[in-house]
């Protein structure tokens, strides 16, 4: 009866079949290791960034709105209204915010600068979950602005926003950058919606 040999030749070594069927065995299963802790630890980054995502605070504006009034000094004007809100699961610390002077100017411009510096605004607060802010501002408004704004060649133009820190640590920034719509009337109790301007909005 011919008899069967219990090792098999690599590279001129004799190795028992026993052995190498171990050593190949060890090196899949360390290759399946290396794969889960790859899988496990990328799937644990985002899972992270994920639960960040949903918990952070999100300040953004959820109402406003620009009124025509009667001014208690006299003359008519605008009264300007923003709701900025935190939409997140936790609080925003070190909040503050700011609108700029609103302008009403030609419709074609875009007259957005840059924020105003934190140290120039009132002490920092907490933003809660759910919690909002309320910015108004009255400002006077001749007749012709009023008339020009009602035919669409000039607009009020609103700017502002808010910086915050969620609650890992990471620095926030919120800007919005509004106008009135077209086709609006221009008499005393006449309230216009906020329009986002082309330019757009930032958020981080």
């Amino acid at each position: 009866m011919e008899g069967h040999s219990e090792f098999w030749t690599i590279f001129g070594h004799a190795i028992k079949i026993t052995d190498a069927l171990l050593v190949i065995f060890t090196f899949f299963l360390f290759l399946a290791t290396a794969l889960l802790w790859w899988s496990t630890r990328n799937l644990v980054r985002e899972t992270g960034a994920h639960g960040q995502r949903a918990l952070r605070a999100y300040v953004s504006v959820v109402s406003g709105g620009i009124q025509v009034v009667n001014l208690t000094q006299g003359g008519q004007g605008i009264a300007i209204h923003v709701e900025l809100k935190n939409s997140g699961q936790t609080p925003g610390y070190d909040f503050t915010a700011w609108m700029k002077q609103p302008r009403i100017l030609p419709a074609t411009d875009t007259p957005f600068d840059q924020p105003t510096p934190v140290d120039q605004r009132a002490g920092t607060s907490i933003i809660g979950p759910g919690g909002s802010t309320h910015i108004n501002w009255t400002m006077a408004a001749t007749p012709a602005e009023l008339a020009d704004i009602q035919a669409g060649t000039k607009r009020v133009f609103v700017w502002g926003g808010a910086n915050y820190s969620d609650i890992f640590g990471k620095k926030r920034a919120f800007i919005f950058r509004d106008t009135n719509p077209d086709g609006v009337t221009a008499i005393v109790g006449s309230t216009w919606a906020l329009k986002p301007h082309k330019v757009g909005y930032y958020g981080d």
